[in-house]
């Protein structure tokens, strides 16, 4: 019965280490003059080879998305950390 216990709270750990952050990120946005997705008024697009005509460099990388950034990192480790928990603490009980 304790197993079974440990092994629910550390799944439910698991699920909601996954889960919230991104529950979290959602966020309600009222339209209106302060809405981030309307786009501002006299604006004029252009190019990425026109920017880098007028800015007279080429531009510098912004980063972006990694395929192991440290968010799969931090995950990875949280999971192998309440493993391990949960192993050493199976194996104090016995």
């Amino acid at each position: 019965m304790v197993r079974r216990t440990i092994y629910l709270a550390t799944a439910a750990l698991v699920a909601m280490l996954i889960l919230v952050p991104t529950a979290l990120a959602q966020e309600d946005t009222v339209l209106g003059d302060d809405d981030p997705l309307l786009p501002e008024p006299n604006v004029v697009v252009v190019g990425e080879d026109e920017l880098v005509k007028i800015a007279g460099q080429p531009l510098p990388k912004t980063g972006g998305p990694e395929i192991m950034g440290t968010s799969v990192i931090l995950t990875a480790s949280l999971l192998l950390g309440a493993g391990i928990v949960v192993y050493a603490v199976l194996r104090r009980r016995r």
